[in-house]
């Protein structure tokens, strides 16, 4: 039973990012399944204008954007970086305990 819990326990490393890994396809999914939905709506309420009308609205309405996932990248790294260079100083400045 120990042996056990113990391979349990050397899994455990492992597990963080296979469930990292899980949630943000799963998320993905999901997203991808709602933008699926709202593009739908989209084009069955243009359905019916004629070509040179929808052509324009859907120019209008559609694309993606890029700015918002760059933004957040850019953000992301920040904070990163501040989280780093801030246990890098609690670091430096704490006593150093020997046992």
């Amino acid at each position: 039973m120990i042996n056990f819990i113990q391979l349990i326990l050397d899994f455990i490393p492992i597990v963080g990012p296979i469930c990292g890994l899980v949630v943000a396809i799963l998320s993905g999914l999901y997203g991808n399944i709602q933008y699926l939905k709202f593009t739908q709506t989209q084009l069955e309420s243009v359905n019916m204008l004629k070509e040179d009308i929808k052509q324009r609205i859907l120019l209008s309405k559609g694309g993606v954007n890029i700015v918002l996932p760059v933004a957040i990248c850019i953000i992301w790294a920040i904070v990163i970086f501040i989280v780093f260079f801030l246990g890098k100083l609690l670091m430096m400045y704490s006593p150093y305990y020997y046992y």
